[in-house]
């Protein structure tokens, strides 16, 4: 009984690697359309340091893209 909960166990694990997905970057955003990329923010307060934080993810289909050196994000 033991084999049988230690062998469902170690295919459990191999099964969830398995089952995640790597998130792959393309190389630089001049290399993609510009009117095909898609900005996702995530925005959130800490009440307690009163700081808030902001996570831009720029997409191409479902690829993250990196940022040109020359490139930068301004927020008011």
């Amino acid at each position: 009984m033991k084999q049988i909960q230690s062998v469902l166990v170690c295919l459990g694990i191999l099964l969830s690697f398995v089952a995640c997905e790597k998130e792959e970057y393309t190389k630089l955003s001049s290399e993609v359309p510009q009117e095909s990329i898609f900005a996702r923010y995530d925005v959130v307060y800490n009440q307690v340091t009163d700081t808030t934080q902001v996570l831009a993810r720029l997409e191409f289909g479902y690829r993250l893209v990196v940022l040109d050196g020359d490139a930068s994000i301004h927020f008011n």
